[in-house]
Parts: C-alpha cells; sequence; structure tokens
C-alpha cells in the first residue's frame, strides 16, 4: 500500500520534539513495508503554509500514486481533502477538537465528517460528537518508558526526595498546556488544589516547581516516574 502522511508535526533541528510520534509512526510503517511519502507543512512557521497546501498535496499525487492519505491533525486533515482522488483518514490528538481554540474544533468537526477518523482517546471522539470512531493512542515504548520507585527518579534528578514535584511538560505558548496551574505552585497551593482535590492533606505541603524544556527523550520516563502531577491535560 502507499500512504501519503500529511502533517503539521515533524522533528526539525529547532525542534527536535516536535511531532516525534508521528515521526516513530512513519518509521513503523515504513519496517511494517507500506510505501510511505510525506508532506510536511510548516504551519508553526505560518499560517499561509496551510494555504499552500493543497497545490502542493496535488503535485505530489501527480508524481505518484497514492492509495490512502492520512493526516495528522485537524488542520491538515482539511488540506488533505482538498483532493478527492484517494480516502482520507484523519488522526486527531487533542488541541484541534478539545475545544480550547472554537474555530480549530469547528474545522475538525467538519473534517471528521468528511473523512474517516481516528482519535488518541475516547474523550476526545466524545466532544466532536463521534463516539464511535476508532480510538487509537499514540504507542508507547514500553522498554524505555517504565515505571520506576519515585524516590530512585528524584535522586536520578536531583530532585528533593520529599514534598510535591510540578513539570510544566510543554512550551508556555501552547495554552492547553495550562501553564497558568504550573505558576500557581509557585504562589502556593493552587496548583494541588486544582489538579489533586481528592488528597486535601497535601494541599499544605510545599510545591517545589521546575521548569524544563528539550529534555532528551531517554530520561523523560525518569521525570514521569519523579514527579506527582504535571501541569498539562489533553
Amino acid at each position: 500500500m502507499r500512504v501519503l502522511v500529511v502533517t503539521n508535526m515533524l522533528p526539525v533541528p529547532e525542534r527536535p520534539w516536535l511531532g516525534i510520534f508521528v515521526q516513530e509512526q512513519i518509521e513503523d510503517l515504513r519496517s511494517a513495508g507500506l510505501d510511505v511519502s510525506v508532506l510536511f507543512i510548516r504551519g508553526f512557521e505560518s499560517a499561509a503554509n496551510y494555504f499552500r497546501g493543497p497545490a502542493r498535496i496535488r503535485r505530489l499525487m501527480r508524481a505518484q500514486p497514492i492509495d490512502l492519505v492520512h493526516a495528522h491533525y485537524g488542520l491538515t486533515g482539511a488540506v488533505a481533502l482538498t483532493q478527492r482522488g484517494v480516502p482520507v483518514v484523519t488522526t486527531f490528538h487533542g488541541s484541534d477538537c478539545s475545544g480550547h481554540s472554537t474555530w480549530q474544533t469547528a474545522v475538525s468537526w467538519a473534517v471528521a465528517r468528511s473523512s474517516t477518523p481516528i482519535f488518541v482517546s475516547p474523550e476526545l471522539a466524545k466532544g466532536l460528537g463521534c463516539d464511535g470512531a476508532a480510538v487509537v493512542p499514540v504507542g508507547v515504548d514500553l522498554e524505555r518508558f517504565r515505571p520506576m520507585d519515585t524516590g530512585e527518579a528524584r535522586r536520578i534528578l536531583g530532585w528533593p526526595a520529599r514534598g510535591i514535584v510540578a513539570l510544566l511538560p510543554g512550551s508556555r505558548g501552547v495554552t492547553n498546556k495550562r501553564a497558568d496551574l504550573f505558576d500557581a505552585a509557585q504562589i502556593g497551593d493552587a496548583l494541588v488544589a486544582a489538579l489533586d482535590a481528592g488528597r486535601p492533606a497535601q494541599l499544605r505541603e510545599r510545591v517545589t516547581a521546575f521548569g524544563r524544556t528539550g529534555v532528551a527523550e531517554q530520561v523523560v520516563s525518569v521525570y514521569r516516574s519523579a514527579l506527582e502531577r504535571t501541569g498539562s491535560r489533553r
């Protein structure tokens, strides 16, 4: 099968973490024997790149036969649907359909009904009114991401052994990462109250907040094991 992947998320030198899960899926599909081509729409550089997308996808499909288009993210799904020659599958990843951005959610609503939708969680599918849609979570490398003792993880990272540690695992500019909750940790108990309301005794504990960017993929699992909560939500 010849698949064209259309995505606005792929690792680049200045953002090596961007869409790493998309890149890994592409590599896995190729390892499984599929012929995979990629159209990378660099929407993070300019919204105009989305408008250039339809011409690019038509040129690419004239140059080589394609059996299926798999779009990652609602906006790129809209670009993929500008061609009607082959079926389109669209994977929705979160911020494109969570309701955080009204206009993006509206685009995703239309794309989900014009292509075959896949969601990374049941909640996202329900949010777009696609309860019966396929749910395929992003794959996890179980050799790399394994639970370990919280105390040992904190020792490796040089974090305090006691107290609640909050991590903002993304860019402050991405508003659905809830940097507001992360900032609240620095002024008292607000973060714990918002994320850990079921454990009121911990509301009196000191909250230690660390900001981290560009963390090597190899140590992400250690960070996760060292945490009580993260300042992020889907």
